[in-house]
């Protein structure tokens, strides 16, 4: 009986946390678009963004000490 009673708590707390996700995802469902479009720039621009943060500052710096 005892393990009937484990089995029924853990299909409950299951259940609990799969509605708190429907429901949180429900409620941030209009944020869904711009989190999905602002992943999909990070992932496309991220060798543009590796070259602008690392490689042109020392140019930049170089040039600078030029004036």
């Amino acid at each position: 009986m005892t393990e009937f009673n484990n089995h029924l708590r853990q299909v409950a707390f299951l259940v609990m946390i799969a509605a708190l996700a429907i429901v949180v995802g429900w409620q941030l469902f209009p944020f869904f678009p711009g989190f999905f479009l602002a992943l999909t720039l990070n992932v496309l621009s991220r060798k543009w963004f590796n070259y602008l943060t690392t490689t042109r500052p020392r140019q930049l710096c170089y040039l600078w000490r030029l004036f």
